[in-house]
């Protein structure tokens, strides 16, 4: 679910001209006396950006100062040695990292992060980065995954089983199915609006079991493509508000239990949980899943009207960080530790 950092990058008005004294004001910003503090990782060389998590230089500086409002220290550290050092009793550690080819020391990191709260654990990382993994692990709970294509439907979705962003394809079912991908059956998300059909793709920005916020991606049917992304989307503020509401809002309900089920069932973390509402029956079905901090892709793709989106407004300014900060503090509250 990767979409990796371009040269359109979300800036928010920090001020800051790198990561690096960004770093420093948040450090000079900590509360002298903490109440707890989070241990933000980026190990292997990884930078902050995770790479494709989140756009560190506009979302950490609010974040954390979100945090040190309520008494909470923020620390960066790049080695499981320090995270050992950095690592106490009131500790939230927080993995950034991309869970897609990442080579973690998964035993070191376990070690050193004995007794804390942690949120995106490597175990779950390696998890999710394997499509056909998650299916299985949200089968057997009872969640609603796409099921697994066993060739005898009418069309057949095709997708990588480890990558992200990587080429798909439909296959009419009968037809011999290539090994080695995750294959699923095709689930019909068509849309009509104002006389065209668009295929569709819910989004669930969420921390632990809490949404965050919730979006539609859309493209035309007509492109033949099903796989849906930011860059698809068309700059209609009429049909992005239409499908907020019809898929959304008349929702809610629906996507708050899955967000649950799902945070529930892979622990603490900041999460991007892509979803599939049916034609016709109104299912909702999740498809991928994976880390991600902001959605800056989408950001960029609808900043030109963004004064026509009342209900996306927020997610291009500050406030996007400190309602993260807001539902971070929650999960931790609700995972045992007084912030």
């Amino acid at each position: 679910m990767d979409e990796h950092s371009g040269h359109n990058a979300l800036q928010w008005p920090s001020g800051f001209r790198s990561i690096q004294e960004a770093l420093q004001a948040i450090l000079a910003a900590n509360p002298a006396a903490e109440r707890a503090r989070v241990v933000f990782t980026a190990f292997n060389g990884n930078n902050l950006d995770g790479p494709g998590k989140m756009q560190a230089l506009a979302f950490l500086p609010v974040f954390c100062n979100a945090l040190a409002t309520h008494g909470i220290a923020s620390h960066f550290v790049t080695t499981p040695h320090a995270l050992r050092a950095a690592a106490g009793p009131r500790t939230i550690v927080v993995h950034i990292y991309r869970e897609v080819g990442s080579d973690l020391p998964a035993a070191e990191i376990e070690a050193a992060q004995q007794g804390c709260l942690v949120f995106n654990t490597p175990h779950i990382g390696s998890l999710i980065a394997d499509k056909l993994a998650t299916s299985r692990l949200l089968t057997q709970n009872d969640l609603p995954a796409v099921k697994l294509a066993t060739g005898d439907e009418p069309y057949i979705f095709s997708n990588a089983i480890d990558a992200s962003g990587a080429q798909t394809w439909l296959v009419k079912g009968g037809t011999a199915l290539e090994s080695g991908r995750y294959n699923t059956e095709f689930i019909d998300t068509r849309t009509r609006f104002q006389g065209t059909s668009y295929f569709t793709t819910v989004r669930l920005l969420c921390i632990g079991s809490h949404i965050v916020h919730g979006f539609v991606r859309a493209g035309e049917v007509r492109q033949g493509k099903p796989s849906i992304h930011a860059a698809d989307t068309p700059l209609d503020p009429a049909l992005i508000e239409h499908l907020q509401t019809t898929l959304v809002d008349e929702n809610r309900e629906a996507l708050a239990a899955l967000a649950q089920g799902l945070g529930d069932l892979l622990g603490p973390g900041f999460y991007a949980h892509d979803l599939l509402v049916e034609r016709g029956s109104g299912d909702i079905f999740i498809c991928e899943t994976g880390f991600k901090f902001h959605d800056w892709h989408y950001g960029n793709r609808i900043r030109p009207i963004i004064h026509a989106l009342p209900s996306h407004r927020f997610t291009l300014t500050p406030d996007y960080a400190v309602r993260a900060a807001k539902v971070f503090l929650q999960v931790c509250r609700e995972s045992g530790l007084a912030v």
